[in-house]
């Protein structure tokens, strides 16, 4: 559902009127240089964009284990809207479970924008350390038991 031509929210004038007001669904997808996934009927998204404010929440499931080789970063890809390409939206953090990690992660499973772009990093929060993004993840032991159920907040372009 898209809104136009806008809505006062409280008075009148233009800095009450809400002109970009969206819901609607989206496919999010794993990425993983090197690595092919396939994915159940079940993994779905929804989004509410306000003005420039994107929320996005997710699940997905995987109905093979993927196919491919090494530790690299792994990313959900597939977002609404381009994350802005300033750099204070990438210092937010989404929430995300991943039922059955068991050798996937060393820390717990987080999300973390990657700017200018339609994905953002599948990071590891680790006590006393900063976040792990890059080559953290051991893509090669997700399996299609896994289940990955995520939200963020961030900016877009707009």
């Amino acid at each position: 559902a898209y809104l136009s031509g806008g809505i006062h929210l409280g008075g009148t004038g233009s800095a009450n009127k809400l002109e970009d007001y969206e819901t609607g669904s989206w496919t999010p997808t794993l990425s993983a240089s090197g690595y092919t996934f396939a994915y159940l009927s079940s993994t779905e998204g929804r989004y509410v964009k306000i003005g420039s404010l994107v929320h996005i929440n997710g699940y997905i499931r995987l109905s093979a284990n993927p196919s491919g080789s090494g530790t690299v970063s792994l990313s959900i890809a597939g977002l609404p809207f381009t994350i802005s390409p300033v750099n204070a939206s990438s210092y937010t953090a989404g929430s995300m479970i991943v039922e059955g990690s068991g050798s996937v992660f060393s820390g717990i499973p987080t999300l973390r924008p990657n700017n200018n772009t339609t994905q953002m990093y599948v990071a590891q929060n680790r006590a006393g350390q900063s976040p792990l993004v890059s080559n953290g993840i051991n893509v090669a032991n997700i399996t299609s038991t896994m289940e990955f159920e995520f939200q963020i907040t961030y900016h877009t372009q707009s």
